[in-house]
């Protein structure tokens, strides 16, 4: 399920009135020129020494979006793919070799059915882990790096702070994210995502991992990503946990 977000032109307009033949002109607000957009954009020192931009995007939080990928030294690259919870990269990506998962044979299953059923219990990581031991972009940048919440997410793919164009940079395919409050954008990658060994979609769809649990009583199976394909930034309700996703960190 998608929830898209509605469409609304936030742009603001400097009205300039030129006076003619007059000596002088009475002042009003209309003729006082625009205060500059301040850009809180930095630069952060992570773990390996590197350093990465994160970008204003005049988003209301406050929150600054990484240029790159955890995993990626350009914007342009793919990165590492993580499970959800899990601060290392891995070869595949499947239910038996999650990290936070207990495999349970069900007797009364296998007993009815005449062969081993099992059941897969979901270790609870809490219902958002930024910023903790699970958090991926912490665990590799540091602490001034989080994956992000939901609601970051959800503010990067509203459409009345943000532009999604689909482009071609570098040779990859991506969404170039600009501001509607001042100049600066962010690329990111198509990177597609890794079920098993082998990574699919990639170049076509984007799925990046959000830092919140999506909350079923019955399982907790799935969390919540962003994800970005044909048009713009959407957020959708749940992926499998055990799945690799890319992450695109943030920060304040």
């Amino acid at each position: 399920m998608k929830m898209k977000f509605l469409k609304t032109c936030g742009y603001t307009f400097l009205a300039l009135s030129l006076c003619a033949g007059f000596a002088s002109c009475d002042k009003n607000d209309d003729n006082e020129p625009s205060t500059p957009v301040a850009d809180n954009s930095k630069t952060v020192t992570i773990k390996d020494g590197t350093q990465v931009k994160f970008v204003d995007l005049g988003l209301p939080s406050g929150t600054l979006w990484a240029e790159r990928n955890v995993g990626a030294a350009t914007p342009e690259a793919n990165g590492n793919y993580y499970a959800w919870g899990e601060i290392a990269p891995k070869t595949e990506y499947t239910e038996d070799n999650y990290e936070h998962v207990t495999k349970e044979k069900d007797e009364s299953l296998s007993l009815l059915w005449g062969y081993d059923v099992y059941r897969y219990i979901y270790a609870n990581l809490g219902e958002d882990i930024s910023g903790t031991q699970y958090d991926a972009a912490t665990a590799n940048w540091g602490d001034d790096c989080q994956m992000p919440t939901q609601a970051q997410a959800e503010e990067l793919a509203n459409a009345q702070y943000t532009v999604w164009q689909r482009i071609t940079q570098n040779g990859k395919n991506g969404y170039l994210v600009k501001s509607k409050k001042n100049s600066n954008s962010i690329f990111i990658p198509v990177a597609g995502y890794i079920a098993g060994t082998d990574v699919a979609l990639d170049g076509e769809r984007g799925y990046s991992w959000s830092s919140s649990l999506y909350v079923d009583p019955s399982t907790n199976s799935g969390a919540i990503y962003l994800y970005y394909s044909e048009i713009e930034g959407s957020i959708t309700t749940r992926y499998q946990r055990s799945y690799g996703l890319t992450v695109r960190p943030v920060s304040k």
